[in-house]
């Protein structure tokens, strides 16, 4: 067996490898898996049906998950040290604009994936859009056989009575008064950016100030059309389809109307050692199939529009983007609110109040 000395070094070794396989389970062969950081949930449950575990049937590159809750301050830390943890993470529109100014995420390389067919406001220079999320004006059908159409009807209490249910937050709701006041879709934020656009915003919602009802989450939303509390407000599209399908209840969206979306991005960390392995899974999570199965978990949108054209038409009624609903579709700036929402957050609260 040789020396004494060569013996020692040979039990080391059978030592250090056993250590090593039991410490890494079934993540030794690193250079085969990548690992993404994502919401948790019925999320992350999408996310490995319809593109994790195909993935990897595919390509043989293995995905490990962790769950986290979108805090930037993670992934500072995490470049900054060189310490990759999160070789992609899910994270939501401004953290995906400030992250890429700080120079946390790579840059998007575009050269492979199917940028023409994607939505607008789904790519960034750092990042490409996992998930997209609606807020639309929704009314109680049983309530309203035919409801408000348009977000001049959201305002107007004399053609529909009756208590408003909108989120207390400046962001959805100032672009939703501007909408209501005549401004294109297009030209909301440039309006909104000026105080004159800030001064119709708010003399918009002061004509039905006496009539809302405030919420801060997604649950008191769809309690407050369940219970009665308000008929006509603000729906979260994945909401609005869960109340539906489980409770049993008719809200009604009016898309036509326009709706703001908001974006999850996926982004990859500075640093990542798994570049070619990052390049692949964006090829695969970008296309149609592999998004429309993504949209048969869960009523979120995708960012490829070719991705729509696969789905049966039941899945459609409750997706931003599917069909007719594109047209419509506002992207939710996140640069502009990243500028703004000090500022409008602190009128917003003073409004509230007086």
């Amino acid at each position: 067996m040789g020396t004494a000395m060569e013996k020692h070094e040979f039990y080391a070794a059978m030592v250090l490898a056993s250590i090593t396989a039991t410490i890494c389970g079934p993540y030794q062969s690193l250079a085969d898996q990548i690992t993404i950081a994502s919401w948790g949930g019925n999320v992350t449950d999408a996310n490995r049906a319809a593109y994790w575990e195909p993935f990897t049937t595919e390509s043989g590159i293995a995905v490990v998950d962790d769950v986290f809750n979108g805090e930037i301050a993670k992934l500072r830390v995490q470049v900054e040290t060189g310490s990759i943890q999160w070789d992609i993470a899910e994270v939501e529109d401004a953290e995906a604009i400030v992250g890429c100014d700080e120079g946390l995420y790579e840059f998007l390389v575009i050269d492979t994936l199917p940028i023409d067919d994607m939505l607008p406001g789904t790519v960034t220079d750092c990042g490409i859009a996992s998930l997209s999320a609606a807020s639309v004006l929704t009314y109680n059908g049983t309530k309203f056989e035919e409801g408000p159409k348009t977000w001049t009807d959201f305002f107007n209490l004399n053609a529909f009575p009756g208590k408003r249910g909108l989120r207390k937050s400046p962001t959805y709701t100032l672009e939703f008064a501007l909408l209501a006041d005549g401004v294109p879709r297009e030209e909301i934020y440039e309006v909104l950016a000026t105080p004159e656009g800030q001064d119709r915003a708010f003399a918009m919602l002061d004509r039905i100030k006496d009539e809302i009802v405030w919420y801060s989450s997604g649950t008191q939303q769809i309690q407050g059309f369940i219970s009665g509390e308000y008929d006509i407000g603000v729906g979260f599209n994945a909401r609005v389809a869960d109340a539906n399908r489980e409770q049993r209840v008719d809200l009604r969206m009016s898309w036509n109307a326009g709706y703001i979306v908001g974006h999850n991005f996926w982004v990859v960390l500075a640093g990542s050692s798994r570049i070619e392995e990052v390049r692949k899974f964006l090829e695969f999570v970008t296309r149609p199939d592999r998004q429309a199965a993504f949209m048969e978990y869960i009523d979120y949108g995708s960012s490829n529009r070719e991705s729509y054209k696969l789905l049966p038409e039941d899945r459609k009624t409750y997706l931003p983007g599917a069909g007719d609903h594109a047209e419509y579709q506002i992207s939710y700036d996140a640069q502009f609110w990243s500028n703004h929402l000090d500022q409008l957050t602190e009128r917003f609260n003073r409004w509230i109040g007086e």
